[in-house]
């Protein structure tokens, strides 16, 4: 049946967004309330320094969503990039904050993450284009490490039409059907896998989705015995018929094997399974070996489109086979995205989920994975839109948990939940940190977000004490970026690079 029978909803990619948005515009960073209790405040061990900072973009489009990435991109050691809502896609050295380069995209607004392959001149960067605020503009890009275009895809609004649409997914670098293509949703209905080198489009691709996408997926072998990846994403849902398959007003979460459609007879075939919800899911999942006996699972929060529904305010976990394994009620929607750490030192994860009440009130929540239990909550004075990182930050053996908020930037003990520092005080962040391995041998702390006059900034700061001293941010049970990282594949079992 036509495609025509599904209306794809013209959504915000989580529906706080909006109102920070407008909180943006009216006037800055969101103050927390007198009335807010502030979670309990341990003696910090490390001192964090500001190192240096820029202001990026004019007044009104600021940095969003999109969330620092690290990337090597010329023999000066390693570098972070950044998208904002005036059109550009920027890259700093970590040392200095010296620019390595600043890309335009024509002033399409940038909400997505870049993914990096590769390393110095050789390397690859891949991000979507376009925001929900004018959804028809952008689309899939590549870029060079000087900054320049390799590729870029539009894709469909529809199966059918000249109507194209742009993309806040992140792109996730898999072997799917070459040795590196990337796969992201759109705000259309149509979904690329694209080959790295060449952008051009896999077969069995575009895939219908059916509705707008703004989870950015993971990538992963469920079984640990191929040597290919599977698609594991989320998506929303607008009832109605399409292709002789009826949808629902919710969302969905999805396994779709690598071929995407082909030979499947429908432009909507190729999946291995679904879980169907009913809120739309804008959360982007995380997966590894979570459940009890070490198996696998996908993980993810929901989001807020269809009120009312009852699996707002959840955080999901479901097997290889879209079975439900679990489902934890949380206080504040789900929108942001989970990180899979090992919070207890014992070398098994948690998962690190952080909540939105409202701009100015939130709470972060540690899950024991195996039963969706929670281990412990922490209110904090600031919503939390992004996505969680951690690191071991205080050199006791566990990982840390950094969490963005517009009130600011909250550092918590990832076995106890209390607050041990807070970074960027009056800025706003609605997006993930990133903690890297600096060039000097410090433990670099990178967020990006708005300040009072609603452009984007971007702070980086060093750690220094006993605690951080020879620490490594990417060593096993480390979630110390968006997605994970370098590919943002979601997936824990990635091994993160070894310290430089």
């Amino acid at each position: 049946m036509s495609s025509q029978n599904i209306s794809v909803k013209n959504r915000t990619r989580a529906g706080g967004i909006l109102v920070a948005c407008s909180l943006i515009a009216v006037g800055g960073v969101v103050a927390a309330p007198l009335a807010t209790p502030a979670p309990a405040q341990a003696a910090s061990p490390f001192t964090a320094t500001l190192k240096w900072q820029h202001e990026l973009g004019s007044p009104g489009k600021p940095v969003a969503l999109s969330s620092p990435m690290v990337a090597t991109l010329d023999g000066k050691g390693s570098s972070v990039v950044i998208g904002d809502r005036s059109g550009y896609e920027t890259a700093f050295h970590l040392s200095d904050g010296s620019v390595v380069f600043k890309s335009s995209t024509g002033g399409v607004a940038v909400d997505s993450t870049a993914s990096v392959l590769g390393s110095g001149t050789s390397a690859r960067l891949f991000f979507g284009e376009g925001t929900s605020g004018a959804p028809a503009a952008g689309g899939y890009r590549s870029i060079s490490s000087s900054g320049k275009t390799v590729w870029s895809v539009k894709p469909k609004a529809q199966p059918t039409g000249s109507a194209t649409r742009g993309v806040m997914s992140s792109l996730a670098i898999g072997t799917l059907q070459s040795a590196n293509d990337v796969v992201g949703g759109s705000m259309g209905q149509m979904q690329h896998v694209m080959n790295a080198q060449t952008g051009r489009t896999g077969v069995g691709f575009p895939w219908f989705q059916a509705d707008s996408n703004f989870s950015t997926p993971a990538v992963a072998d469920t079984s640990g015995k191929s040597d290919h990846d599977i698609i594991i994403e989320g998506g929303d849902s607008t009832a109605g018929v399409a292709f002789g398959t009826r949808y629902a007003n919710g969302g969905h979460i999805r396994l779709l094997y690598r071929t995407g459609n082909n030979g499947s007879g429908s432009p909507s075939g190729g999946l291995k399974c679904q879980y169907n919800t009913t809120q739309v899911v804008q959360s982007s999942p995380a997966v590894g070996n979570v459940l009890s006996k070490n198996a696998w699972a996908a993980v993810v929060g929901t989001g807020t489109f269809w009120k009312g529904a009852s699996d707002t305010n959840k955080l999901i976990a479901i097997d290889q086979n879209c079975k439900l394994a679990w489902k934890a009620s949380l206080s504040g929607s789900t929108q942001s995205s989970p990180a899979l750490a090992d919070t207890r030192g014992n070398g098994h994860p948690t998962i690190v989920q952080g909540t939105l009440i409202n701009a100015s009130s939130g709470r972060v929540y540690s899950v024991d994975g195996s039963n969706g239990h929670v281990i412990w909550q922490t209110a904090i004075a600031g919503g939390v839109y992004g996505g969680i990182v951690t690191a071991d930050l205080t050199g006791k053996g566990y990982q840390d948990v950094v969490v963005p908020t517009p009130g600011g930037v909250f550092v918590l003990d990832g076995k106890t939940g209390h607050q041990i520092a807070r970074l960027g005080q009056g800025y706003g962040f609605q997006n993930s940190a990133l903690i890297t391995n600096d060039p000097n041998g410090s433990i670099g702390i990178t967020v990006a977000g708005y300040n009072a006059r609603n452009s984007g900034i971007i702070l980086h700061y060093q750690l220094s004490g006993a605690g951080v001293s020879g620490a490594n941010v990417n060593k096993k049970g480390a979630w110390p970026m968006f997605h994970h990282d370098q590919k943002l594949t979601g997936d824990a079992n990635t091994v993160l690079p070894a310290k430089p």
